[in-house]
């Protein structure tokens, strides 16, 4: 899992901490990526305030098939990358959590990482970054990664 809370502070501190305690404690029980999802993003609601959130990329690989199940939660795509070179967006999922206080449908998706593929998981502190020259290191930067 890689995540972000929105903000900074105190507040962002606090919820940071607490989403940890939650998704501690969900990864402890046999919890469905999409039924968790489900959950965080109702924890994550009534632990914040109106303008903080978190974005999060969860992937749970089964080492023994290769099977990679992903949902992006608002966040920055993860990229598949394969031994061919190519580069396979991962983005399926919904909201960032804690954003609406409903039952939002989150969507998971499950691909197949087969030996010597790599999955890229970043936040943006990295498409934010620039260059010398103040150019910003962004999203379609990282598909020419290999």
């Amino acid at each position: 899992m890689v995540a972000d809370v929105a903000g900074k502070g105190i507040q962002a501190a606090l919820l940071v901490s607490s989403f940890h305690a939650f998704l501690s404690a969900y990864l402890e029980n046999t919890v469905q990526l999409l039924e968790m999802a489900g959950n965080l993003n109702r924890a994550v609601f009534r632990a914040s305030t109106d303008d903080k959130f978190i974005t999060g990329f969860i992937a749970i690989l089964n080492p023994a098939t290769g099977e990679l199940e992903t949902l992006n939660a608002g966040h920055t795509p993860g990229f598949l990358l394969g031994t061919d070179g190519s580069v396979r967006d991962l983005s399926t999922g919904g909201v960032p959590l804690g954003m609406l206080d409903l039952d939002f449908p989150f969507q998971s998706e499950s691909v197949t990482i087969g030996p010597g593929e790599r999955l890229l998981l970043y936040s943006d502190g990295v498409t934010e970054a620039a260059n010398e020259r103040n150019e910003l290191y962004d999203q379609d930067n990282l598909s020419g990664i290999s």
